[in-house]
């Protein structure tokens, strides 16, 4: 396992069944991201379900989105060890989603 998929967020595409949720249909909507985490991906991290997110047609996101979309399912992923996957994200997508994912994890 390389060190972009060495936590518990994936940069690499999810197994066959794992629910996978496109966030370009909640970009830039913290209010609606922070829906999506707390109705459909915290409940599955929760049961021990990994989650993937398909960032396709999302060429930026801010660190408030990210933040609500993440940073709850991110402590959840790691305290039950449940991967999200992540696939399809731009390089400045995946940075933002790192820089949350590192001060997630952090307290």
């Amino acid at each position: 396992m390389d060190e972009m998929s060495a936590g518990w967020v994936r940069f690499e595409a999810p197994p066959a069944g794992v629910r996978s949720f496109l966030v370009s249909l909640v970009a830039e909507d913290t209010d609606e991201a922070a829906k999506l985490s707390r109705e459909q991906l915290q409940p599955r991290l929760f049961r021990r379900e990994p989650v993937a997110l398909d960032f396709r047609h999302v060429s930026v996101c801010t660190q408030s989105f990210l933040h609500a979309l993440l940073y709850e399912a991110i402590r959840l992923s790691w305290a039950v060890q449940t991967p999200i996957y992540v696939e399809n994200a731009a390089p400045g997508v995946v940075t933002g989603i790192q820089l949350v994912d590192n001060y997630a994890r952090g307290g």
